[in-house]
């Protein structure tokens, strides 16, 4: 999403399209219906969790202890 092209033609998209009716992110959910299920664009945040109990207990936890 850091790309120079998509960026500059963000800057250059009126408010008006970029937040619709107080919908953050509109235009690009727009743009991913078309590729994307749409429950995975409408679905609400997720996190995730880091398997940090394996990676000590493997090669992590090693390299910690020194």
């Amino acid at each position: 999403m850091l790309d120079v092209a998509v960026v500059e033609a963000a800057w250059r998209m009126p408010d008006s399209v970029k937040l619709h009716w107080g919908e953050r992110k509109w235009i690009l959910k727009r743009i991913a219906a078309r590729l994307v299920p749409r429950e995975a664009i409408h679905r609400p945040k997720m996190g995730f969790a880091m398997p940090l109990q394996q990676w000590f207990q493997a090669e992590l936890g090693h390299v910690l202890e020194r």
